[in-house]
């Protein structure tokens, strides 16, 4: 009924139309699905053009098709909420091109399977297998531990040091703002790793 529909949206905090009397229902404008041409193409979406830093539109190279290649998830470790983002964000573009705009879309995904990463992760797990097979003393981990973020930290900093000279030479506005993210998780790794080197000083 009525009454039960106006308790519920009361309820929710959200209002209806029928909460709302004539001259406010006057007030509210008309929306108009913004279809154009008899083939049903919903306007043009725009892109974001990184050579002339201005949206220019969307123009496909053969007619209406899209061929679209997207680079999937490195699996050297176990799934994280970064994969799902993944299929998720590109997925919801995918539904915007295809069922609002109209564009018949080919999409495909790779999965890498051997990568530098993987190859890195392996080579450490093989490593870190002998060390503790080995069953060195405490003092000796704390020792090698300390050695081996000594030398993180060397080599950490000179990346920093490389890419905020990049950072100053850039022109480009968009780079200049990814460039200047990956400084700020830089700069996050690095107390990260002053924070291993104060634990292991603690434990000394």
């Amino acid at each position: 009924s009525r009454a039960s529909l106006q308790l519920f949206v009361s309820l929710c905090g959200v209002r209806r139309d029928c909460d709302m009397d004539a001259g406010e229902e006057a007030k509210r404008p008309t929306w108009l699905d913004p279809v154009q041409g008899a083939g049903g193409r919903r306007g043009v979406p725009m892109v974001f053009n990184t050579l002339t830093q201005t949206k220019v539109e969307f123009v496909p190279q053969k007619g209406n098709t899209v061929k679209w290649y997207i680079c999937g998830p490195t699996v050297y470790d176990s799934s994280h909420l970064g994969h799902a983002r993944t299929y998720v964000a590109f997925d919801v573009i995918r539904r915007i091109l295809s069922d609002y705009f109209g564009y018949d879309i080919f999409c495909v995904m790779n999965v890498t399977d051997i990568d530098d990463k993987i190859i890195l992760r392996a080579r450490r797990n093989h490593l870190l297998k002998q060390y503790r097979e080995a069953k060195p003393t405490i003092e000796k981990v704390i020792a090698d531990a300390k050695t081996q973020l000594e030398k993180a930290l060397g080599s950490h900093d000179s990346k920093v040091a490389k890419l905020e000279g990049e950072v100053a030479a850039e022109q480009g506005s968009a780079n200049k703002k990814a460039m200047q993210a990956e400084l700020d998780t830089m700069a996050f790794k690095r107390k990260a790793l002053v924070v291993h080197q104060q634990t292991l000083e603690a434990a000394a």
